[in-house]
């Protein structure tokens, strides 16, 4: 592990961190506060950001939602300054649900090399078993977010969209929402719907990994 070397002032030895972020400026900003000292104790982080509303979404008090993709913009420019224990900039995942209304946005987010978006995030899109099933079907899917239907498109091209970008920008990957959660033996307590930064483990918000072994 990176930071129980000898020579690392900063001890840490576990790197691999989830958070959650809800939907309001509170929680935005706060989880962004929480992302920072993570990445200063040389941690990387993954979330969920399907709770935050969409893009141009009409807000309570007026004006309307800059949308969870240019907050994602926030937090990998503060990525980018914070190196992780001083030594490394900090790992991050993204995770947007299928069903989100920004999702065609999300997956073409990275295409190509030099738009410099996100360069401190792996991107991938959390596929459900009806998502799959539309796409065999060759029927319509439905973009909501808030009980709201905000936009309809065919799952077999929003598939292709997927797939496309991923073959020729290697990104977004994908995260079967439902598969991982018919093996989550923790449905109980919490939802399996984020990763550790480089996607080994599936885990619930504020939970944490550790990849490696200690000899003692």
């Amino acid at each position: 592990i990176a930071n129980a070397r000898p020579f690392s002032k900063l001890k840490n030895y576990n790197n691999c961190f989830t958070i959650d972020i809800e939907d309001s400026m509170d929680g935005i900003y706060m989880s962004l506060y929480e992302d920072a000292l993570i990445s200063k104790s040389g941690g990387g982080v993954g979330f969920n950001i399907s709770k935050l509303r969409p893009k141009d979404d009409k807000l309570s008090k007026g004006g309307e939602a800059s949308g969870p993709i240019s907050f994602l913009r926030v937090f990998n420019e503060s990525a980018k300054i914070i190196k992780t224990g001083g030594e490394r900039r900090s790992a991050h995942i993204a995770i947007m649900n299928i069903d989100h209304p920004d999702i065609e946005e999300f997956i073409t987010v990275k295409r190509g090399s030099l738009n410099n978006e996100l360069t401190q995030f792996n991107i991938s899109v959390g596929i459900t078993d009806a998502f799959m099933k539309a796409v065999e079907d060759d029927t319509d899917w439905n973009l909501q977010w808030g009980g709201k239907v905000y936009k309809t498109v065919k799952a077999r091209d929003l598939y292709d969209l997927l797939v496309k970008n991923a073959y020729e920008h290697n990104e977004p990957g994908v995260f079967f929402l439902d598969t991982v959660e018919r093996y989550n033996n923790g449905y109980w307590a919490f939802k399996m719907d984020r990763t550790n930064p480089c996607g080994e483990i599936c885990m619930p918000s504020y939970s944490l990994c550790c990849l490696a072994s200690l000899n003692l």
